[in-house]
């Protein structure tokens, strides 16, 4: 794909507007949609890409959990991860806190909400954000 098809492909998604409050978006309880954002309670912390990617983390449990829909075997996830992030001392990496937005509440109350930026700082080309 090119990069102007993929940037023509994603211009082409109707996703969901984001909706920007002032108030603690917890008090929408389970409602995901619309999505919610307060801006002023974004936070993130950087955080060592070793500590994130290390064998049997938190970063790894979150493919292996059980609400996840596509399974993947530990030998795809590391070929997915070496794929993405060849020189992982190149990696800067953000845990950001879930509670700025409703979208991440039914996570909350069920299992987890976590979210990383992760950006290869060599290249500048690779910027993944995971959200679980």
């Amino acid at each position: 794909m090119t990069w102007e098809e993929y940037e023509e492909y994603f211009f082409s998604i109707n996703a969901n507007p984001l909706i920007y409050i002032h108030r603690d978006p917890d008090y929408l309880s389970w409602n995901t949609a619309p999505i919610y954002v307060n801006k002023k309670m974004m936070k993130a912390e950087e955080v060592n890409p070793d500590i994130l990617l290390k064998n049997r983390g938190i970063y790894e449990k979150t493919f292996f959990h059980e609400t996840q829909t596509i399974k993947v075997t530990k030998e795809q996830f590391l070929a997915l991860n070496q794929r993405l992030f060849p020189e992982k001392n190149q990696l800067k990496v953000y845990e950001w806190n879930t509670s700025f937005s409703n979208h991440y509440n039914r996570a909350h109350d069920c299992s987890g909400a976590y979210l990383w930026s992760i950006y290869d700082e060599k290249s500048t080309v690779l910027q993944l954000s995971v959200y679980f």
